[in-house]
């Protein structure tokens, strides 16, 4: 059982410093404005959370889309949901987004190599 908590506390110290980490490197850039490109596809998301909304982001013939990409579509319209349209809380969550991808890519990578220094690694390049 000690092992399970040992393990916890290892998750959480590696999403601490990363997301410490991430926050140095990106911390800059969260109270920038939206630039043109985050305008065009979170202004496209602007509308209310609703099934009409969320199934548009999976529709391939979407006339504001230029690529289909469903999933980051979805995200997009989480995030300006989430964010009432702020720029800095917008850019906040996907900071932690990217933290826990970071976390996700070590436990995948130690499940890989069965190592965890090259999974910390993997993390830290990835």
């Amino acid at each position: 059982m000690s092992s399970i908590g040992s393990k916890a506390w290892h998750l959480l110290i590696l999403l601490a410093i990363s997301f410490l980490i991430v926050l140095m490197v990106f911390g800059d850039t969260l109270s920038h404005p939206f630039m043109m490109e985050d305008d065009r596809l979170l202004g496209m998301w602007a509308g209310p959370l609703n099934l009409d909304s969320i199934l548009a982001c999976f529709n391939p013939y979407q006339k504001l889309l230029v690529y289909y990409r469903p999933i980051p579509n979805f995200i997009y319209l989480l995030l300006n949901h989430l964010s009432a349209g702020d720029p800095l809380v917008c850019r906040f969550y996907i900071l932690i987004l990217f933290t826990v991808f970071i976390a996700l890519f070590y436990l995948l990578t130690k499940g890989i190599f069965k190592d965890h220094r090259i999974a910390l690694i993997a993390a830290a390049l990835f």
